[in-house]
Parts: C-alpha cells; sequence; structure tokens
C-alpha cells in the first residue's frame, strides 16, 4: 500500500529524493506467518548440477494456499538456522508469495529431532558431489546424470527458452522415462510412430 499526501500545493512544496516523491511512502503489511513440523528433506538436482535440499512439511495453511515444501537453499543456510528434521518451524510467505522457514523454535525441540546431513553423493546417480571453496552450492558433476538430463530438456522446451507447447515437465519426464526422449536434439528427432503405439 502507497500512502500519499492528498494535496499538490503540499506535494509540489515536500517535493522529490533523486528517486522518489517525499509526499509518497510504501507501507508493506508484516508476512502472514504459520507453524508447522518439518518431517524431512529431499535432495533435488537441478539442470546445472545443482543440489538443493528442500524441506518436505506437515501441510499448512498460509495466505490462502497450503504450503508442504520450501526450498532450504544449501547447507549453509540448513546451518545457519539450525534445522532439523522433527524441528517446529515458523514459516512466511514473503512478498505473500514465496515461503520461506524464518526459524527452527528451538525451546520446543524434544531431543528426537535429527540433524540434516547433506549427501555427499548425488541422490540420482550416485556420483560424487563437489562444491567449489567460493561456492555454497554443492553439485554433481555427471552431465549425463538422469535428473540434469530431463532438468535441461525441460528448460530447452520451457516458454523461457523455446516455448514448445504440449510438450511440458510432465511429459518430459515421462518420455524420458520410457526411453523416447534422451536428450536436447531427441526432440526433433522424435519418433511419432513408437508414441502413437502406446
Amino acid at each position: 500500500m502507497v500512502i500519499k499526501v492528498n494535496d499538490i500545493a503540499l506535494q509540489n512544496e515536500l517535493g522529490m529524493t533523486s528517486h522518489h516523491p517525499r509526499w509518497a511512502i510504501a507501507f508493506k503489511f508484516k508476512a502472514r506467518q504459520a507453524t508447522t513440523q518439518l518431517l524431512k528433506v529431499e535432495f533435488q538436482v537441478g539442470r546445472t548440477g545443482a543440489v538443493t535440499p528442500v524441506a518436505k512439511l506437515k501441510p499448512v495453511p498460509i495466505g490462502g494456499v497450503t504450503v508442504s515444501s520450501i526450498s532450504i537453499h544449501n547447507e549453509e543456510y540448513i546451518k545457519e538456522k539450525d534445522l532439523r528434521i522433527g524441528d517446529t518451524v515458523l514459516i512466511e510467505r514473503a512478498g505473500d508469495v514465496i515461503p520461506q522457514i524464518v526459524k527452527s523454535l528451538t525451546d520446543v525441540r524434544s531431543g528426537k529431532e535429527e540433524k540434516i546431513k547433506f549427501p555427499r553423493n548425488c541422490p540420482v546417480c550416485k556420483s560424487k558431489l563437489f562444491k567449489e571453496e567460493e561456492e555454497a552450492v554443492w553439485r554433481c558433476v555427471n552431465i549425463e546424470c538422469p535428473a540434469q538430463v530431463v532438468e535441461r530438456i525441460v528448460h530447452f522446451v520451457s516458454k523461457d527458452a523455446m516455448d514448445i507447447r504440449g510438450l511440458g515437465e510432465a511429459n518430459v519426464r515421462r518420455f524420458y522415462d520410457m526411453g523416447l526422449l534422451n536428450d536436447i536434439p531427441g526432440i526433433y528427432q522424435f519418433d511419432f510412430e513408437k508414441l502413437s503405439t502406446i
């Protein structure tokens, strides 16, 4: 919400800074928050090989949607927030859009919570993970890792890239699992006869 002075003469008198009027101010409401339980963590591999931990939560309604998953970014983030499986966590939707964990409620821990162990091998292809010294991200460097291959194809066909309609994420995964689509060039060599027999 923007609060403005409702008088043009006063607006002119108050003037401007180098980037905004002095007669208007943005007021942001505090993000809606809720508590829930961190049930487990799944590790997802993206198209660049980055391994991202995703917190699976006891579903909780917040701001009109039910939140059951939240990215917890990387190993350092997990350590900074002292997140553990079984924790009661305070969550919010930043900007009323992106869910995030605000903090772990450590004062209600029972002692049964488990530390989150970041894998040292890819959760999909089992290749060893690597982390550059300056980076916070662990990566699978196997370019043939099935998760990376699928994510690269999904990105290629997406609206932000080639915008290939009818070949969304679900179909890419299905065709990959069926052995009909194994790489990006395969999109242009697609065997439609084989597909019609399915």
